[in-house]
């Protein structure tokens, strides 16, 4: 039987922390974000988080391989993120720094140490390892 999850109430991790993000500069995929989390809570209340975990990322290295990407896990999520995000605050006139912390509140850090150096990574420069059977 799956294990029941209550969003409101995130499992004990230093590194999860609540918070309060302000969409509002982005009002059009706060729905589609909505969404995703209520059917992400559906599976894992369905299948279990280790299941979907595992599906998660069975489909992530298929799509960086469909795409001829290097795949180097889901971290790189959060750095293209981090990166995204700090061209969109500097294009609307925020600081350097006041980007930078915004960032780190949003993705959860307490210190923008993290997010500098997220901002600066190159891309890999490795060639693609894809031992999955087709």
């Amino acid at each position: 039987m799956a294990k029941k999850i209550n969003p409101s109430s995130p499992p004990k991790n230093k590194y999860i922390r609540n918070r309060v993000l302000d969409l509002s500069d982005r009002k059009e995929k706060f729905e589609e974000i909505l969404e995703a989390a209520k059917s992400l809570v559906k599976a894992i209340e369905e299948k279990g988080w280790e299941t979907v975990k595992k599906e998660y990322l069975q489909d992530l290295k298929q799509a960086a391989k469909e795409a001829k990407e290097v795949y180097t896990g889901p971290d790189s999520f959060r750095v293209n993120y981090a990166q995204r995000r700090y061209s969109m605050l500097i294009e609307q006139g925020l600081s350097e720094e006041e980007a930078l912390k915004k960032i780190a509140y949003e993705m959860g850090y307490r210190k923008v140490d993290k997010v500098k150096r997220m901002i600066r990574l190159k891309p890999a420069k490795r060639e693609p390892d894809y031992d999955e059977k087709e």
